[in-house]
């Protein structure tokens, strides 16, 4: 992972320009300049997968250069995610995700499907939840309203500006980032941010995966707590038993329809997840623990 920071002195102008209009810039505002190119520079040089981390950039900077990065049309044929958060003062950029990173994505789609099966969500139910992959959010909560956010995925209810569940996938050494994600969502996120998945993979010397997939919601008075934590490889001794429960509510959101119970609960089926996985590990060249 490359940590840097924004706060770089002697930088030439570049030529390529931030979206903003503002009059001839103080040092501040070339220093957000300067990173914008660079940044944009390490996406589009990239050949394979990388994790960026730029530290220190004040709130006036951070939500120009996203703003900026994802009105880029090359940035955006690149499919880096780019993010900034404003209570700790960083930018993130994961460029060329690999196939793990989508391992959820299947997951829920088999589980949105089990749940249609099953009459937990009825066709109206399921129609009005919209699954999304890295879309950008912003109009959170203080002290993280100056913040971007791409999650890895998210689904979004109908009528809500914010998502209801959130999926944030990452290997080993990006753990303290996905930490700081989840307090984003569900502090910058209340109250329509329900719950945070963080799936944590690390890899040994010889290419063995092994992988846990956490859950993250509020306590009684508001404030993250860890749920449930479950490993994906190794699989346990009795893989068919782990599952996470999550209540109608807590998919649904205002889209509850009159006489349906919010208290309902459908098992998501963590060895699910584990055979998607499985797949996508083997297909990178790695072996599942």
């Amino acid at each position: 992972m490359k940590v840097s920071s924004i706060t770089k002195s002697g930088d030439a102008p570049p030529t390529r320009l931030l979206r903003s209009n503002a009059p001839p810039s103080p040092p501040q505002v070339l220093s957000a300049q300067k990173l914008f190119t660079t940044i944009r520079n390490e996406i589009l040089q990239a050949r394979g997968y990388k994790d960026l981390v730029f530290e220190n950039v004040p709130p006036e900077a951070g939500s120009l250069v996203i703003d900026s990065l994802d009105e880029d049309p090359d940035v955006e044929n690149s499919c880096a995610r780019l993010s900034y958060n404003s209570f700790t003062l960083t930018i993130s950029i994961t460029i060329m995700p690999t196939f793990l990173y989508e391992a959820h994505t299947a997951w829920l789609y088999r589980e949105v499907s089990r749940m249609a099966r099953s009459g937990f969500l009825t066709p109206s139910e399921e129609d009005s939840i919209s699954f999304l992959k890295s879309p950008t959010f912003g109009g959170l909560q203080p002290p993280y309203s100056a913040s971007r956010k791409e999650p890895d995925f998210a689904l979004l209810p109908d009528g809500q500006s914010l998502p209801i569940l959130v999926f944030e996938t990452g290997w080993s050494e990006s753990a303290p980032r996905l930490h700081h994600d989840k307090d984003l969502w569900l502090r910058g996120g209340r109250p329509e941010v329900q719950l945070v998945f963080l799936v944590k993979w690390s890899k040994s010397a010889g290419g063995v995966v092994r992988g846990i997939i956490e859950v993250h919601g509020r306590n009684g008075v508001g404030e993250p707590q860890l749920l449930q934590t479950e490993t994906i490889f190794p699989a346990p001794p009795n893989p068919e038993a782990q599952t996470i429960p999550i209540t109608r509510g807590q998919l649904m959101g205002p889209n509850l329809l009159a006489g349906r119970n919010l208290g309902d609960v459908h098992q998501l089926s963590v060895d699910l997840f584990r055979r998607a996985a499985g797949k996508l590990v083997l297909r990178e060249g790695y072996t599942p623990a």
